[in-house]
């Protein structure tokens, strides 16, 4: 009788430990679920959501326009040559595009020196019928060392790019038009997706017909969107998000592009007045806490892409102000090129 209440006693006790042992278990379960669900929270809301007022964004990005073009003056990058280093077609065309909105007369001064002394050279003159640029209209031998830039080009975005300034005659590698045109899910990183939607942007202003049979309207749709995913959760203020950024806010503007993006271009500007190509982890941590953002050293290329994100921003703003006090106000030549046709 006894050795069988003892035995029941052991069950008993067997029983309640293991109960505890799961609801301890599941209990902490949940407590790390609910500490992953607020750790996500907080990480989303530090990428998304603004922690300033309009007014603070505006009365900053002037200043910090001004002197990320100061920087870009300073730094000589768009003073050098093709055959010194000097910046790609496709920078001085980006430059471009922000000294349309914001002058800079040592700026346009380099800009025009490197475009006169580059002729020399096929991979520069290539780009000639970039919207805006000198030449729209290329002869037979001009046409074929266009292609032949094109086919000797070993960097794909180099050959996208080139390609969409003729896309009414030129011939695309079949690989190529298989990433762009046939399945987009082969385009895979944050640059494959930022050049393809430059390419569909060109496009669209040199060859309108050829845009409208490749439904580029529609892909641009499709870039953008997963465009803004990757923006969505990005730790770090870098190279790639700046030209996420900057991009989608040329290409196609719009309310649902947070403003705290702007903000963090506008927190993370260095001292000198530009911005970092690759800045460490820890730098997202002092955004995130609000800590002081240490100096680091700033590149051309990320910089020029933040000031294209700050002049566009600006310029969607003012476009929003204008037409709640105008509907009838028109921002042909605001936001695109003036006289460039597109093909919806």
């Amino acid at each position: 009788m006894n050795a069988e209440l003892h035995s029941k006693s052991l069950r008993l006790l067997d029983s309640i430990t293991k109960l505890v042992r799961s609801s301890l278990w599941r209990y902490f379960l949940a407590c790390i679920a609910a500490f992953s669900l607020v750790l996500l929270t907080f990480y989303w809301a530090f990428c998304n959501v603004p922690r300033h007022s309009p007014q603070w964004t505006a009365e900053r990005i002037d200043g910090a326009i001004s002197d990320g073009l100061d920087y870009l003056a300073r730094s000589g990058a768009f003073a050098k040559l093709f055959d010194q280093g000097g910046e790609h077609a496709m920078h001085h065309f980006i430059l471009d595009q922000v000294l349309a909105r914001q002058p800079h007369s040592v700026l346009r001064g380099q800009r025009e020196y490197c475009d006169r002394a580059n002729q020399r050279f096929a991979r520069w003159r290539a780009f000639n019928a970039l919207p805006g640029w000198r030449k729209r209209d290329f002869g037979p031998a001009e046409r074929m060392e266009v292609q032949i830039v094109i086919r000797d080009c070993d960097n794909s975005y180099g050959r996208w790019l080139l390609w969409a300034v003729h896309a009414s005659w030129a011939k695309l590698p079949p690989q190529d038009h298989r990433r762009l045109f046939e399945d987009i899910s082969l385009l895979e990183d944050s640059y494959d997706l930022t050049h393809a939607l430059m390419t569909y942007w060109l496009m669209q202003r040199t060859a309108p017909e050829v845009s409208a049979r490749l439904q580029v309207s529609e892909r641009i749709e499709q870039v953008i969107r997963r465009i803004r995913r990757y923006t969505t959760w990005a730790p770090r203020c870098g190279d790639s998000y700046l030209e996420r950024v900057a991009f989608s806010l040329m290409i196609q503007p719009s309310t649902a592009l947070s403003r705290r993006w702007i903000e963090r271009i506008l927190t993370v500007q260095n001292p000198d007045g530009g911005w970092t190509y690759v800045p460490p982890y820890s730098r997202t941590l002092q955004e995130m806490f609000g800590f002081q953002i240490a100096k680091y050293r700033s590149q051309p290329h990320p910089s020029f892409l933040a000031l294209l994100a700050l002049v566009s921003h600006r310029d969607f703003i003012h476009f929003q102000e204008s037409s709640r006090a105008d509907p009838h106000w028109s921002r042909e030549g605001k936001l695109s090129i003036p006289g460039s046709r597109v093909s919806q």
